[in-house]
């Protein structure tokens, strides 16, 4: 093998560890920005054409559905947030498949709930399967979800349905 060789294998494997940190800080910076209402975040989280399908495991429903970035934004405008209702999404044991400028996740998620002066609660658990995409300006982006719910708290889904009025009267 020789030192040029060398030196691209090395590089390579560079950039792949480059581009795994770029996409756990994607997953971690999108969670982050949802919590706590950043909307401009949120979308740029996403590719122009991205969608996002919520569906139960154990009923295979969907509960969510958005395509593009009117119905995304219009899904993180009205989606929950500190101080009406804070939660965490807890993103974890994240595996990544990355292919030139396209990659896949998989991850857990853990909703973990609190209304002001409540206790948390677990609010629900899953996974995320992202198809993720490098953009042209060199950032990676989500270009679609699919969120799996395994197990969902439904008093944690009254809550947030009290909560969201109550934010979207005060937006």
């Amino acid at each position: 093998m020789g030192e040029d060789s060398g030196l691209e294998n090395l590089a390579s494997r560079l950039q792949r560890v480059e581009d795994e940190l770029s996409i756990v800080r994607l997953l971690s910076r999108c969670a982050h920005a949802v919590d706590y209402g950043d909307e401009e975040t949120s979308l740029d989280s996403f590719t122009d054409d991205a969608t996002w399908q919520g569906r139960h495991v154990s009923t295979g429903k969907t509960f969510i559905q958005h395509s593009g970035k009117d119905q995304l934004a219009e899904f993180f405008r009205a989606h929950t947030r500190a101080p009406h209702l804070y939660h965490k999404h807890f993103v974890a044991d994240i595996s990544i498949d990355i292919r030139g400028d396209d990659a896949s996740s998989s991850a857990y998620v853990m909703l973990v709930v609190s209304g002001p002066g409540s206790l948390p609660a677990l609010g629900g658990f899953g996974r995320y399967h992202d198809e993720i995409r490098r953009c042209a300006d060199g950032e990676w982006r989500i270009a679609s979800r699919l969120a799996e719910v395994e197990a969902w708290n439904p008093l944690y889904e009254e809550l947030a349905r009290t909560r969201r009025h109550m934010h979207l009267a005060s937006s």
